[in-house]
């Protein structure tokens, strides 16, 4: 990704209250962020870039779109672009936390990015199983701002008392377990497998984890590969609070 100025590209208005519109927040690995995007952490190991989305192609916006595109908020109300509040979490500085109004003109801009993925690229939803009674949603789409909906993931679902299992392995999907039974000592291994396939495997990879969400905060699952004789072997190492929660759900009566 590189640095665009609006002024100098035709396909982009040159009224920076018409260029923001365009506006919307895309994800990417963090090891992916360079000094010419505008950017903010989302997610462990994941971070959202801010890209103005054309027919044809996206292009970032750079540090020194930024001051002409929030101005323009601070002297015009935004658009419409969805409902203003994306989820209940933290997903980057405030930007996204449904709670009162955003904290400076970059935050206005960057929540009118989230909403207006939210508004205008909603994944298909398809739902298939590990095994018999444990299931697993799908989230996919074609749309280059799919993943970005994994920071509203409870949206989707009514997410149940032990929280959600989902992962980002790349741009056009998200996998989603809901942590209601026993069956999450199936779903766990095999979300980790499929994340990682999944994302050596597809095209724009964000990353090979899976997360908790659980009562609006997100921990990343700790996995730790090693090699023996006969391969490979990964071992999952829960947050403490999750770990009680499976083992809750495990346990034999």
């Amino acid at each position: 990704m590189t640095d665009a100025d609006p002024a100098e590209l035709g396909t982009l208005p040159a009224d920076p209250a018409e260029a923001r519109r365009l506006v919307k927040a895309r994800l990417v690995p963090e090891d992916r962020i360079t000094d010419e995007l505008v950017h903010r952490p989302v997610l462990p190991g994941i971070e959202a870039v801010l890209v103005f989305d054309l027919p044809d192609r996206l292009v970032p916006v750079g540090p020194a779109n930024l001051a002409a595109l929030t101005a323009a908020g601070a002297a015009a109300p935004a658009d419409d672009v969805g409902d203003g509040d994306v989820g209940d979490g933290d997903v980057g500085d405030g930007v996204g936390d449904g709670v009162g109004e955003p904290a400076s003109d970059e935050d206005a801009l960057w929540q009118e990015a989230f909403d207006r993925v939210a508004a205008e690229d909603h994944p298909e939803i398809d739902v298939e199983e590990f095994g018999e009674g444990v299931p697993l949603m799908l989230l996919a789409s074609d749309s280059f701002f799919c993943a970005t909906n994994a920071l509203w993931i409870e949206r989707f679902l009514d997410p149940p008392p032990h929280g959600l299992l989902f992962a980002v392995p790349h741009r056009h999907v998200i996998v989603v377990h809901a942590v209601h039974d026993q069956g999450v000592a199936l779903a766990l291994p095999n979300l980790v497998l499929l994340a990682r396939h999944n994302h050596a495997e597809g095209e724009g990879p964000i990353s090979p984890d899976v997360f908790w969400w659980h009562d609006g905060e997100v921990s990343r699952i700790d996995v730790v590969e090693t090699a023996n004789d006969e391969g490979t072997e990964l071992a999952i190492n829960l947050p403490d609070e999750l770990a009680a929660v499976v083992a809750e759900l495990t346990a034999i009566p």
